[in-house]
């Protein structure tokens, strides 16, 4: 795939994510269930569509974008080098592993793991240290904890869909 294809693609996906985060933001039931879930979807696309080095910079941009679009509160912008991190660990493992669907599979279940672990230890071990309040940091714990890992496995399940049917098609 040539170098202008996968920009556009990157470009897309953040797009995409940047929609998925002003539905969030104007629709808080939505952010909760749908908007987490569908970012780990599209990072995990960015990497299989247009590489390893699209997807780390989706990893890093979807935060900063998620800021200000008033996805994620204020309080915690000193925290989004840490997700930031987490999502290129979600990314990296994903792409260390993409090789064939089972090792997919694995890689998206290793890759949430430690997006997750990476997350909340992060949450317990920076966030007081970063101006952040104890009301947010609490509120931080749980939609850093399992939350976080149920969103990047919900996302991954769905980026195995797209990429089995985006692939399918293609080859016919």
């Amino acid at each position: 795939m040539n170098n202008t294809r996968k920009i556009t693609l990157a470009g897309l996906f953040l797009a995409l994510a940047m929609v998925f985060q002003l539905l969030g933001r104007s629709y808080p039931d939505v952010s909760r269930n749908l908007v987490g879930p569908l970012i780990n979807m599209l990072l995990l696309l960015c990497v299989w569509y247009s590489g390893l080095r699209f997807g780390l910079i989706l990893s890093i941009m979807t935060p900063v974008t998620a800021l200000i679009l008033g996805q994620l509160n204020p309080v915690m912008a000193p925290f989004i080098p840490f997700i930031a991190l987490g999502n290129i660990v979600f990314v990296l493992v994903f792409h260390l592993l993409r090789k064939h669907f089972a090792s997919r599979i694995i890689g998206i279940v290793i890759g949430a793991v430690a997006k997750y672990l990476f997350l909340s230890f992060s949450v317990k071990l920076f966030a007081p240290y970063l101006g952040i309040p104890a009301p947010v940091q609490a509120n931080m714990a749980i939609a850093f904890g399992t939350v976080q890992l149920i969103a990047a496995l919900i996302g991954g399940a769905l980026a195995l869909v797209v990429i089995e049917l985006l692939d399918q098609r293609v080859k016919h």
